[in-house]
């Protein structure tokens, strides 16, 4: 299974197309799921994690709650596919549910990896939470 590390500058060009690192590249796969997050990021999940995903969610369909997640998670989720170059095409919803501009910064999240304007990925990470208590 992936374990997506590291941070990463990246730019996006003019037909919003971003080059995932290569350090990601394999774990992601050339087909995986964008997903608006909740945080204001794009998350992206490999083709795996995100069918344990739609999974979860489907179980969750039989509430009023459960449907409105659905109809979130599924109406702004994209499947993306990436050129031999490492690009991706970045979906005009969730690139404007990310606030994303020419720059953006992609973050290895364990299972996923996230895409982030730089400003809001800041103030984000700016709240003074505790790191997990990890035995090294």
């Amino acid at each position: 299974m992936a374990s997506f590390l590291g941070c990463y500058d990246q730019k996006v060009d003019i037909k919003k197309r971003l080059c995932i690192p290569s350090e990601l590249r394999e774990d992601l796969g050339i087909r995986f799921a964008m997903v608006p997050s909740p945080d204001g990021c794009i998350y992206c999940y490999p083709s795996e994690i995100w069918d344990l995903k739609v999974a979860e969610a489907v179980q969750d369909g039989d509430t009023p709650e459960g449907r409105r997640r659905q109809s979130k998670l599924f109406g702004l989720a994209s499947m993306a596919t990436m050129d031999k170059n490492g690009r991706v095409t970045l979906p005009d919803k969730l690139y404007s549910h990310a606030s994303l501009e020419d720059s953006v910064v992609i973050v290895g999240a364990g299972l996923r990896i996230e895409i982030w304007n730089p400003t809001v990925y800041d103030a984000f990470m700016s709240v003074d939470d505790e790191l997990p208590n990890i035995n090294y």
